[in-house]
């Protein structure tokens, strides 16, 4: 059944993209940097040391920034902001590495600053008015993105030995999560094109090659963001229900039977018979339950400064490190935030994420609202949300395509 909003759509303005020069200032270069972003990655490994990633991330910390500082906001987010900032100060004062905390934290304000900006109307219509603009650019990201990622599975580049020492994919990036990120940041920008043009039917061609290279990298909590935008995108394909039920079932088919042969396949066996799946559940969250245990327990017996402020996000590495042997991350952002900003700080977080599903809810379909939750609670819970930067994009670029149609009427190329 097609997702349709039913919604009573809102009055805009004649001017609705005529943005205001300050807004413009500011989305229009976010949405610049954003999809430059992700080039960038998908070549991480050609700028060998230059950490031209970090420097995008904080160009588009900067200007999030900067919107939020000129925009008009509660007396609630300033208390909220110095709260934050308070902790951020402890953090670092109690911190491992500093260089680690900082990224953490980079990552954590920039999601809180975009779920500020997208729960706002006119900055989600602000936002698209940008997307239309640099379309062509968007078109050009996409189809180099599809051509490289397609190069590189042709002549099987970029594979590694990892997880039970079988070949998972991760092309010229530093990770297979990384890619895997990435990728789905493509399909949902190949999800805008297809909703504002004509060739649909080329845009899932570059969607299904997508979906081969996320199938060759094992990161299974990807999985279900990339099936989300798959589906949305099939659903954008015709008016007609039997031809798009047709276009799912040939879909499913595809999938399955290629996905025996992939790295997703083999990462799946690897984590029911690796040394962690020694329960239904272990099994299932490939040991992610004792990380989420041993986090929680750490947290639970921290001082008081520590249960109401937090330990700071590095200091949690090197208890998974003692505990588990493990150099990790908590897997799951309740916790992680728990235990870098204590009890304050995830109930800011949550606070946020909470303002976030309300803006959802009121601007887009029932269907739609429900895709937009698994599409980020899915990772939150089980991998982690806010330290992938790609998803985050990913979602926020999503939701305002979601929630903003072409009230134009304009169909482009």
């Amino acid at each position: 059944m097609a997702v349709v909003n039913r919604r009573t759509p809102q009055v805009m303005s004649a001017g609705f993209y005529q943005m205001s020069l300050r807004q413009r200032s500011v989305i229009e270069p976010v949405v610049i940097l954003v999809s430059t972003y992700v080039m960038t990655t998908l070549i991480q490994s050609m700028f060998g040391s230059v950490p031209i990633n970090r420097l995008i991330g904080f160009l588009i910390l900067a200007l999030l920034g900067f919107e939020w500082a000129i925009s008009k906001k509660s007396h609630v987010a300033y208390i909220a902001a110095m709260v934050f900032g308070l902790i951020f100060l402890r953090s670092i004062a109690v911190s491992a590495s500093f260089s680690q905390e900082l990224s953490e934290w980079v990552y954590l304000v920039s999601t809180l600053l975009f779920i500020s900006m997208i729960i706002l109307p006119q900055s989600r219509e602000d936002f698209y008015g940008a997307l239309l603009k640099y379309r062509r650019f968007i078109v050009a990201v996409v189809a180099s993105s599809t051509l490289l990622l397609l190069i590189l599975l042709v002549t099987r580049t970029g594979y590694v030995a990892a997880w039970g020492e079988s070949p998972y994919f991760r092309g010229l990036c530093n990770t297979e999560h990384t890619l895997a990120s990435i990728c789905t940041l493509i399909l949902v920008f190949t999800l805008f094109l297809s909703r504002t043009g004509k060739s649909k039917f080329l845009y899932c061609a570059c969607a299904a090659v997508v979906m081969i290279a996320i199938l060759e990298t094992g990161a299974r909590t990807y999985l279900v963001p990339a099936g989300i935008c798959l589906f949305l995108m099939i659903n954008e394909m015709s008016a007609n229900k039997w031809l798009r039920m047709l276009v799912y079932v040939v879909a499913a088919v595809a999938i399955i039977a290629a996905f025996g042969g992939t790295g997703m396949a083999s990462k799946f066996e690897f984590a029911r018979g690796n040394v962690w799946a020694d329960s239904m559940l272990s099994a299932l969250t490939n040991g992610r339950n004792e990380i989420w245990m041993t986090d929680l327990c750490g947290w639970a017996l921290s001082d008081l400064p520590g249960v109401l402020l937090g330990n700071s996000f590095s200091q949690i590495y090197l208890l998974n490190q003692r505990a588990l042997s493990l150099y990790i991350w908590a897997h799951n952002d309740v916790i992680m935030v728990l235990y870098g900003s204590g009890l304050i700080g995830i109930m800011l977080y949550l606070g946020a994420l909470l303002a976030c599903v309300k803006a959802m809810y009121r601007s887009v379909s029932k269907g739609e609202f429900l895709l937009l939750l698994i599409f980020v609670g899915f990772p939150l819970v089980l991998n982690g949300f806010y330290q992938y930067q790609h998803l985050v994009y990913a979602f926020v670029v999503l939701f305002v395509i979601m929630s903003c149609r072409n009230h134009s009427g304009e169909v482009v190329c």
